[in-house]
């Protein structure tokens, strides 16, 4: 039940107490009086429950009013959580045709890579994946931080970018990233991925940087190209917004962009690690 719906059930017994307590404390003086004035029990009885009958019917009106309205509001939380979950179903469902299916395809599209072997190995890896998740429902978990980084790599060299991973941060820190949950490595991997993507249509370099390092905060991934860069904001579209900024925003992450024309550009990903 949501915050609202146990605050009006609170209100709901504490109003059941009260009408209880304030029918005992009407009772016992009118019994008393009654019996005092020589009347006898059932006389007594009767005429105590005509006086009392119309509190009580106040009383029992109220409580089917706060009963009707702790259904409303538990009804209205339910709503609110159902929409709240198709939401983020239909976000997830967003970013996997964007990173997967639409970067493949517009990499095709292109023509300015050779369709080789490997390339032909990635769209068929990447076909693999997706049935995979139309039969099941469920995206692969991911592994190891720097297994999965390095995996990475080595597709991009598909598409003629070399991508450096210098993960010696991470090890002279006693590998933290260890204990990362899976749903934290996903964000990372799916975000390195999707900047790397941009790296190679917008950047106009074939060499890019992967460090990874751990500071107080927690742990800094920084992507970095010496391509062309870009002065001011940077675009937001859907692969920086969903991709990137949105998936480290879910997992508690921040992200830090970077450029200057003509010197490249970083983007960070920042990530608490929790104990």
């Amino acid at each position: 039940m949501s915050d609202t719906g146990l605050v009006a059930a609170d209100r709901l017994a504490a109003l059941w107490v009260r009408t209880a307590a304030g029918a005992a404390l009407a009772v016992c003086p009118v019994v008393w009086w009654l019996a005092g004035a020589g009347m006898s029990g059932g006389a007594a009885a009767g005429t105590t429950a005509l006086a009392l009958a119309a509190p009580a019917a106040v009383a029992a009106h109220a409580v089917r009013r706060a009963g009707r309205e702790l259904d409303r509001q538990t009804a209205a939380a339910i709503s609110h959580a159902e929409e709240t979950a198709r939401s983020q179903e239909r976000e997830r469902h967003q970013r996997i045709l964007h990173d997967r299916v639409l970067q493949i395809m517009e990499m095709l599209a292109r023509g300015d890579r050779r369709f080789d072997t490997g390339v032909r190995g990635q769209v068929a890896e990447e076909a693999a994946w997706l049935r995979d998740l139309v039969e099941t429902g469920r995206e692969r978990e991911p592994g190891n931080l720097v297994a999965e980084l390095e995996t990475l790599a080595r597709a991009f060299a598909l598409q003629h970018l070399r991508v450096e991973v210098n993960t010696a941060g991470l090890a002279a820190a006693g590998n933290p990233h260890d204990r990362l949950p899976r749903t934290h490595v996903s964000a990372l991997v799916e975000a390195t991925r999707e900047a790397l993507t941009n790296v190679v249509k917008h950047a106009g370099t074939d060499v890019a940087t992967i460090r990874v390092n751990h500071g107080p905060l927690g742990l800094v991934l920084t992507i970095v190209d010496a391509g062309r860069g870009f002065d001011g904001e940077p675009d937001t579209g859907t692969g920086l917004r969903r991709s990137i900024i949105g998936r480290l925003t879910e997992v508690g992450g921040a992200v830090l962009i970077e450029s200057a024309a003509g010197e490249g550009t970083s983007v960070e990903l920042r990530l608490p690690i929790p104990e």
